[in-house]
């Protein structure tokens, strides 16, 4: 298939191209969502909202009996996740990386509290206590 002056075929041939060993479906990725109360036990029908940070583009999706949701075919790129249930808090996953060739697994602990309260998850956290070493007793 020639592409030199044809802009079709040239998309034609680089989708029906291995780019890195992979076909174009693996370039697609999954992030699989477990919602959890305090004690560990599964929530059903929590509210999920997969924001792709870049395009605004939103998924919305409910967790199903065993408190799972897989969001399927996203592209890869850096995604915010809010997880909302009825007598819990929400929480914000900010940064949500989904890269190629790389299944995301979230596990959301939600707390007991109204939906009206907020817990934000950032991934690049500052250390702000240091445990010291304990010292050996003197004698």
């Amino acid at each position: 298939m020639e592409c030199e002056h044809d802009s079709a075929a040239c998309t034609d041939l680089f989708r029906s191209r291995r780019v890195d060993g992979m076909g174009p479906e693996q370039h697609r990725r999954t992030v699989s969502v477990t919602v959890l109360d305090p004690a560990g036990a599964t929530i059903p029908s929590a509210n999920l909202e997969l924001q792709e940070v870049e395009t605004n583009d939103v998924r919305r999706a409910t967790t199903q009996t065993n408190g799972s949701y897989t969001f399927p075919n996203l592209a890869f790129g850096t995604y915010r996740l809010t997880v909302t249930a009825a007598g819990f808090q929400t929480q914000v996953f900010q940064t949500v990386q989904v890269q190629t060739g790389r299944a995301t697994d979230i596990t959301a602990t939600l707390k007991v509290g109204g939906t009206s309260d907020r817990v934000e998850v950032v991934a690049n956290a500052t250390l702000l206590w240091k445990p010291i070493p304990a010292r050996s007793p003197t004698r």
